[in-house]
Protein backbone atom coordinates (compact mmCIF):
# COMPACT_ATOMS: atom_id res chain seq x y z
CA UNK A 1 0.00 0.00 0.00
CA UNK A 2 1.27 3.24 -1.12
CA UNK A 3 1.97 6.03 1.74
CA UNK A 4 0.84 9.54 0.85
CA UNK A 5 1.48 12.74 2.62
CA UNK A 6 -0.85 13.64 5.68
CA UNK A 7 -2.62 17.06 5.16
CA UNK A 8 -1.78 18.32 8.01
CA UNK A 9 2.04 17.68 6.72
CA UNK A 10 0.89 19.70 3.55
CA UNK A 11 -1.09 22.68 5.68
CA UNK A 12 1.94 23.08 7.73
CA UNK A 13 4.67 23.11 4.56
CA UNK A 14 1.82 25.46 3.13
CA UNK A 15 2.09 27.66 6.31
CA UNK A 16 5.88 28.00 6.63
CA UNK A 17 6.17 28.56 2.71
CA UNK A 18 4.41 32.02 3.48
CA UNK A 19 5.84 32.95 6.59
CA UNK A 20 9.42 32.43 4.71
CA UNK A 21 8.09 34.16 1.42
CA UNK A 22 9.12 37.63 2.79
CA UNK A 23 12.76 36.13 3.79
CA UNK A 24 15.51 35.55 1.23
CA UNK A 25 15.82 32.03 2.99
CA UNK A 26 16.90 28.40 1.02
CA UNK A 27 15.04 25.88 2.85
CA UNK A 28 14.07 22.43 1.49
CA UNK A 29 11.75 19.42 2.86
CA UNK A 30 13.34 16.45 3.53
CA UNK A 31 13.24 13.00 5.77
CA UNK A 32 9.82 11.04 5.48
CA UNK A 33 7.69 14.05 4.08
CA UNK A 34 10.35 14.53 1.20
CA UNK A 35 10.36 10.93 0.50
CA UNK A 36 6.69 10.42 0.28
CA UNK A 37 6.69 13.77 -2.31
CA UNK A 38 9.15 11.99 -4.27
CA UNK A 39 7.25 8.29 -4.31
CA UNK A 40 9.78 6.62 -2.39
CA UNK A 41 8.10 3.68 -0.80
CA UNK A 42 8.41 3.72 3.25
CA UNK A 43 6.58 1.87 5.71
CA UNK A 44 5.15 4.54 7.87
CA UNK A 45 3.10 7.75 7.44
CA UNK A 46 4.95 10.66 7.73
CA UNK A 47 4.36 11.99 12.04
CA UNK A 48 6.26 15.32 11.37
CA UNK A 49 8.22 17.25 9.12
CA UNK A 50 11.97 17.83 8.29
CA UNK A 51 13.04 21.41 6.95
CA UNK A 52 16.67 22.17 6.05
CA UNK A 53 18.28 25.41 5.75
CA UNK A 54 22.01 26.47 6.05
CA UNK A 55 23.76 28.09 9.38
CA UNK A 56 23.48 31.63 8.59
CA UNK A 57 19.55 31.12 8.08
CA UNK A 58 18.72 29.30 11.23
CA UNK A 59 18.13 32.04 13.50
CA UNK A 60 15.89 33.96 10.37
CA UNK A 61 13.79 30.89 10.18
CA UNK A 62 13.74 30.55 13.82
CA UNK A 63 12.32 34.76 14.07
CA UNK A 64 9.86 33.93 11.31
CA UNK A 65 8.11 30.93 12.99
CA UNK A 66 8.33 31.70 16.67
CA UNK A 67 4.84 32.43 17.27
CA UNK A 68 4.86 28.42 16.30
CA UNK A 69 8.10 27.43 18.29
CA UNK A 70 8.00 24.64 21.46
CA UNK A 71 11.70 25.55 22.05
CA UNK A 72 14.30 27.57 21.73
CA UNK A 73 16.99 28.13 18.69
CA UNK A 74 19.98 25.85 20.07
CA UNK A 75 23.30 24.38 18.63
CA UNK A 76 22.55 20.89 19.05
CA UNK A 77 25.44 17.84 19.14
CA UNK A 78 24.03 14.84 20.05
CA UNK A 79 25.51 11.39 18.81
CA UNK A 80 26.35 11.76 14.83
CA UNK A 81 24.58 15.50 14.53
CA UNK A 82 25.88 18.70 14.90
CA UNK A 83 22.93 21.60 13.96
CA UNK A 84 21.34 24.60 15.17
CA UNK A 85 18.02 23.05 16.02
CA UNK A 86 14.67 24.56 16.57
CA UNK A 87 11.05 23.16 17.04
CA UNK A 88 7.85 23.94 16.47
CA UNK A 89 4.05 23.22 16.44
CA UNK A 90 2.22 24.19 12.98
CA UNK A 91 -0.99 22.63 12.13
CA UNK A 92 -0.71 19.94 14.90
CA UNK A 93 2.75 18.88 13.15
CA UNK A 94 5.61 18.65 14.85
CA UNK A 95 8.08 21.07 12.84
CA UNK A 96 11.53 20.43 12.85
CA UNK A 97 14.24 22.80 11.73
CA UNK A 98 18.19 21.80 10.91
CA UNK A 99 20.30 24.79 10.22
CA UNK A 100 24.03 23.55 9.30
CA UNK A 101 23.18 20.08 10.00
CA UNK A 102 26.58 17.65 9.64
CA UNK A 103 26.87 14.20 10.02
CA UNK A 104 29.73 12.37 11.45
CA UNK A 105 29.97 9.02 10.94
CA UNK A 106 31.10 5.30 9.62
CA UNK A 107 34.53 7.49 9.72
CA UNK A 108 32.70 9.43 7.29
CA UNK A 109 31.97 14.00 7.19
CA UNK A 110 28.62 14.79 5.60
CA UNK A 111 27.82 18.56 5.95
CA UNK A 112 24.85 19.53 4.37
CA UNK A 113 24.88 22.57 2.18
CA UNK A 114 21.53 24.09 1.11
CA UNK A 115 21.94 27.00 -0.84
CA UNK A 116 25.19 26.14 -2.70
CA UNK A 117 24.32 22.63 -3.76
CA UNK A 118 21.46 21.11 -2.78
CA UNK A 119 18.89 23.59 -3.87
CA UNK A 120 20.39 23.48 -7.48
CA UNK A 121 19.09 19.94 -7.89
CA UNK A 122 16.03 19.95 -5.54
CA UNK A 123 12.75 18.52 -6.61
CA UNK A 124 10.06 21.00 -7.02
CA UNK A 125 6.54 20.20 -5.28
CA UNK A 126 3.43 22.39 -6.45
CA UNK A 127 0.31 22.70 -4.47
CA UNK A 128 -2.60 25.11 -3.60
CA UNK A 129 -0.48 28.13 -5.22
CA UNK A 130 2.56 26.95 -2.69
CA UNK A 131 5.95 25.77 -4.58
CA UNK A 132 8.80 24.72 -2.47
CA UNK A 133 11.66 22.31 -2.55
CA UNK A 134 11.98 18.79 -1.44
CA UNK A 135 15.76 17.20 -0.48
CA UNK A 136 17.80 15.74 -3.50
CA UNK A 137 17.38 11.57 -2.78
CA UNK A 138 20.68 11.98 -3.54
CA UNK A 139 21.28 13.41 0.08
CA UNK A 140 18.66 11.43 1.52
CA UNK A 141 20.72 8.23 0.56
CA UNK A 142 23.66 9.47 1.95
CA UNK A 143 22.37 10.90 5.07
CA UNK A 144 20.58 7.41 5.57
CA UNK A 145 23.58 5.00 4.70
CA UNK A 146 25.42 7.28 7.62
CA UNK A 147 22.62 6.98 10.11
CA UNK A 148 22.27 3.21 8.99
CA UNK A 149 18.65 3.03 8.20
CA UNK A 150 18.67 0.03 5.87
CA UNK A 151 14.53 0.14 5.67
CA UNK A 152 15.30 3.86 4.05
CA UNK A 153 18.58 3.73 1.91
CA UNK A 154 17.00 1.12 0.19
CA UNK A 155 14.08 1.71 -0.62
CA UNK A 156 15.85 5.52 -1.62
CA UNK A 157 18.25 3.41 -4.44
CA UNK A 158 15.66 1.41 -5.64
CA UNK A 159 13.97 4.86 -6.48
CA UNK A 160 17.12 6.61 -7.84
CA UNK A 161 18.09 2.71 -9.76
CA UNK A 162 15.41 4.25 -11.90
CA UNK A 163 16.79 6.88 -13.53
CA UNK A 164 20.37 7.10 -12.45
CA UNK A 165 21.26 9.47 -15.10
CA UNK A 166 19.51 12.14 -13.39
CA UNK A 167 20.36 10.88 -9.90
CA UNK A 168 23.58 10.47 -9.79
CA UNK A 169 24.56 14.25 -10.89
CA UNK A 170 23.73 15.46 -7.48
CA UNK A 171 25.13 12.14 -6.19
CA UNK A 172 28.84 12.84 -7.43
CA UNK A 173 28.69 16.34 -6.16
CA UNK A 174 27.60 15.22 -2.36
CA UNK A 175 30.61 13.05 -2.85
CA UNK A 176 33.14 15.78 -4.41
CA UNK A 177 32.43 17.85 -1.16
CA UNK A 178 32.66 15.73 1.64
CA UNK A 179 34.44 13.17 2.98
CA UNK A 180 33.02 9.71 2.76
CA UNK A 181 35.18 6.17 4.54
CA UNK A 182 35.92 2.90 2.14
CA UNK A 183 32.74 0.75 3.77
CA UNK A 184 30.76 4.07 2.67
CA UNK A 185 31.47 4.39 -1.08
CA UNK A 186 31.79 0.06 -0.56
CA UNK A 187 27.88 0.23 0.70
CA UNK A 188 27.34 2.48 -2.29
CA UNK A 189 27.78 0.83 -5.13
CA UNK A 190 26.03 -2.03 -3.94
CA UNK A 191 23.28 -0.12 -3.43
CA UNK A 192 23.65 1.68 -7.48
Amino acid sequence: MKIGLPIENLHAIEHIYTELQLTEVNWLVGGSCGLVLQDVVIDKSPRDLDIYVDAKDAEVVYEALQAYATDQLVNSQTGIYISLLSHFLIHKVPVEVVGGFEVHAEQSHYRIEVSDLLKTYEVTYEANNCRFGLMPLAHELVFNILRQRPDRYQAIAEKMRTNKAVYLIPLNKILERNSFSVDFHNRLNELL
